[in-house]
């Protein structure tokens, strides 16, 4: 057996999402410690994090820390911490703290104050941060943020190639991928939805107009079951206009999608695709933040309604490939 550095080790983070760098990051201590000690954020100090209405609840990351953990038969401790210092002044145990390259700065303020106190500073280290596909580390916000999956899985990557649809594809995505409703379900609940609502279509755009529903992006190709549209999409003056042949999905109109989601959507932004709009859905669901809600209309069957969940869009990855 390996003898290890230490007995404790201190660590500890919000682990939301539990994703790659997670893991990496307690394989890290584990190789260093016989136990780890393992701090995991409260939901008040998390709140403070972007798309913080996505953040998982405390119970739910520490299993997953714990289930992990566990998997690995890694001996640990899990405290919840209700501050960036947590018990690595007051126990005794801790012999060292293991940081990323981002979180170094936490653990200098941590000897800080310890020296303050009169206490030995602990030993830091550092762990490299897990890089997703793009070269860039993984963070749990990325996750919330949906711009890629648990494993580093960058879904913009999808679509730097025009993507053309089979006929087998074309028949499953013409079945209604949600939910069928009156009106969006948003509208019951005691909350306003806080993340971006994505319309897809002439006539979805006339209906949430019409009823005075929020929403945020509106896509539209001025035609309605490819006739004319005669409503205000006919008058509307869009934010961006892109190309997209009927039957596909450019890198045209996926990054067009990426920069209204990324831009000021105090006020409704509106794309226009000359061609057809109808796939929009798709990358409007992959790029879109956890949480937010596409809507389309389905011919003879009513309004769609589609949030974006890492389910869903791991379900509709499925579909593309």
């Amino acid at each position: 057996m390996k003898l290890k550095k230490y007995h404790i080790i201190g660590l500890g983070g919000t682990f939301d999402h539990f994703h790659a760098g997670h893991e990496k990051f307690l394989m890290f201590a584990s190789d260093l410690s016989d136990i780890l000690l393992i701090g995991v954020t409260n939901q008040s100090i998390a709140k403070e994090k972007t798309y913080s209405n996505s953040i998982e609840p405390y119970a739910e990351r520490m299993h997953a820390v714990e289930n992990f953990c566990r998997a690995h038969k890694i001996p640990h401790e899990i405290i919840e911490l209700s501050d960036s210092v947590g018990s690595t002044t007051s126990d005794n145990r801790i012999e060292a703290l293991a940081v990323t390259t981002e979180t170094v700065v936490g653990g200098k303020k941590i000897n800080q104050l310890r020296k303050k106190l009169g206490m030995t500073e602990l030993p830091m280290h550092i762990c490299a941060l897990f890089l997703a596909e793009d070269n860039h580390p993984l963070h749990s916000e990325r996750i919330r943020a949906g711009e890629c999956d648990r494993k580093g899985f960058i879904y913009s990557d999808l679509f730097n190639q025009t993507i053309t649809i089979s006929e087998k594809q074309r028949l499953l995505l013409a079945q209604p991928q949600g939910k069928i409703v009156n009106q969006p379900s948003f509208l019951t609940q005691e909350n306003a939805q806080p993340n971006p609502i994505i319309l897809v279509g002439d006539s979805t755009i006339e209906r949430f107009t019409t009823n005075k529903w929020t929403f945020h992006i509106g896509v539209f190709d001025r035609m309605i079951q490819r006739k004319l549209a005669q409503g205000i999409t006919l008058y509307l003056k869009p934010d961006l206009v892109v190309q997209n042949p009927p039957g596909s999905i450019t890198p045209e109109l996926a990054r067009s999608i990426q920069a209204l989601l990324r831009s000021d959507l105090t006020k409704p932004k509106y794309l226009f695709i000359q061609g057809e709009e109808d796939l929009a859905a798709i990358p409007a669901i992959l790029l879109s933040p956890l949480g937010s809600v596409t809507y389309y209309g389905q011919p003879k069957i009513g309004l769609v309604e589609i949030v974006s969940s890492e389910n869903f869009k791991a379900q509709l990855l499925t579909h593309l490939v």
